[in-house]
Order: C-alpha cells, then sequence, then structure tokens
C-alpha cells in the first residue's frame, strides 16, 4: 500500500502544476479523500476500529477533500468541455 500512495502522490503532484490539463486525476484526488472518510465512519460505525484509532485519517481526509473541492477549478473544468 505505501508503493501505491508514492506512485499516486508522484501522479497527483504533477497534476497539481497544470489542474485542467489533468482534471481526472484532480477528480480521483477528490474521490480518494471522500472514500477514505466514508471508510474510515464505516468502520468505526461497524465497530472494527475506534475514533482513537482511525480519527486522524478521517479528518486528514476530510479536510483534503474540503480543500480540494474549493480549490477546483469549476469555470475552467467546464470551458473544456
Amino acid at each position: 500500500l505505501g508503493l501505491t500512495l508514492i506512485a499516486v502522490s508522484i501522479f497527483l503532484i504533477m497534476a497539481a502544476r497544470d489542474p485542467l490539463r489533468h482534471i481526472y486525476w484532480v477528480k480521483f484526488a477528490i474521490l480518494w479523500a471522500v472514500t477514505g472518510v466514508i471508510a474510515g465512519l464505516y468502520s468505526i460505525i461497524m465497530g472494527y476500529v475506534h475514533f482513537g484509532q482511525a480519527g486522524m485519517g478521517i479528518i486528514w481526509d476530510g479536510v483534503v477533500a474540503i480543500a480540494l473541492l474549493i480549490f477546483y477549478p469549476w469555470r475552467g473544468a467546464k470551458e473544456d468541455r
């Protein structure tokens, strides 16, 4: 999993240099963060982990998802289509 995250991070950093050109990587990053929040909350609700174990990951993924949605190039993405 660690190597996968490193590879994904490299591509996301490259996409951040020109987000309109790599808009699908931006969408992937948003989806990745949102599913991280959902999976973490599901794990807590089902009793697999406690908030102390998964809380930081949930909070971090939530902050990243919100930041990506705030800074998402809404106008530019619509004009390219």
